[in-house]
């Protein structure tokens, strides 16, 4: 197993003892995570790709732990990095060109904003309708029963198509 940082076993720690209640306390893992790893890198900054596999390798050291932290994959993991640069939580530092399609981009914790209290729930401030604390018991019951009637119009089972055409004929 790979040697954890400090703040990776604190966050291990107090998710640890959350138990069953993992979501309703605190800041996420994912925000604190990356809060934690870009304090720790400094003015340089890391990249997206590199901070989600590290993400991922902490992710897969907690679950040995029994810890249960979703990584997501990395599309959640940069839409979550354009959520705090959105905020100004972190900010854009440099690019390194590399030989893929797009150039490496750095990015850095906003000295100012490091205790600003949208770490707690990016997600949730950035697209209030996500979330479900605000929300009235009639319109979570409303809105849970417009998407299972949008389900329900969903075709089920294999596409039927030009294949079925010809092998009739």
């Amino acid at each position: 197993m790979s040697e954890l940082r400090s703040f990776e076993e604190q966050i291990i720690a107090r998710w640890s003892s959350m138990g069953t209640n993992v979501g309703l306390g605190g800041v996420p893992p994912k925000a604190e995570w990356i809060r934690q790893h870009l304090l720790e890198k400094g003015r340089e900054g890391d990249f997206t790709y590199h901070m989600w596999k590290n993400y991922v390798t902490f992710y897969e050291a907690a679950k040995k732990l029994g810890v249960r932290i979703r990584p997501g994959p990395y599309t959640g993991f940069r839409t979550f990095m354009y959520v705090l640069r959105k905020h100004g939580l972190i900010e854009f530092v440099r690019e390194a060109p590399i030989r893929a399609y797009f150039d490496r981009r750095y990015y850095r914790i906003v000295p100012a904003k490091i205790k600003d209290p949208r770490w707690r729930r990016p997600i949730q401030t950035a697209y209030p309708i996500t979330d479900w604390k605000r929300k009235t018991r009639e319109e979570k019951t409303r809105r849970r029963a417009e998407w299972r009637a949008r389900r329900k119009k969903l075709p089920r089972g294999r596409p039927r198509g030009s294949y079925q055409s010809k092998k009739k004929a």
